[in-house]
């Protein structure tokens, strides 16, 4: 929703955003830019809540890199045959779109060791629960 979970604005208007350094982190994806607004986590971090942040490889090394203290979780499919399995599922991508998809992710698992923890989403509610046991941990 626009305003609440994520803010839209054109290219142009997110590019001038990376010059005045509004962003936390950034990255290009797919053609799309994404981005996580500095102010935006300071509102959440300043009202007392924690901030989880739901982005990619790129913007979580980006983030460690910066030495952001912060629990940072990687969330891996079971392998990347099952990961193909579901994306032909959802039917919202073409083929071409989908082994895109499945070479970053390939890319992207072979980073998971630079993450704190590794979740396997092979069940939905057992992922919840290992997302939850760490959230409480720290």
């Amino acid at each position: 929703m626009n305003g609440k979970d994520y803010i839209f604005v054109t290219k142009n208007e997110f590019k001038d955003g990376i010059k005045k350094d509004i962003f936390l982190e950034y990255a290009k994806v797919y053609e799309n830019f994404y981005g996580t607004s500095k102010e935006q986590v300071e509102k959440v971090i300043n009202s007392g809540k924690d901030c989880l942040l739901d982005i990619d490889v790129q913007g979580g090394i980006s983030l460690m890199e910066k030495n952001i203290k912060a629990v940072y979780i990687f969330i891996a499919p079971p392998s990347l045959d099952v990961l193909k399995e579901r994306l032909f599922k959802r039917s919202t991508d073409s083929v071409e779109v989908i082994n895109k998809r499945l070479s970053v992710a390939e890319r992207e698992i072979k980073q998971k060791d630079r993450y704190d923890y590794v979740i396997i989403n092979e069940n939905l509610d057992k992922a919840f629960t290992d997302l939850e046991k760490i959230y409480l941990y720290n």
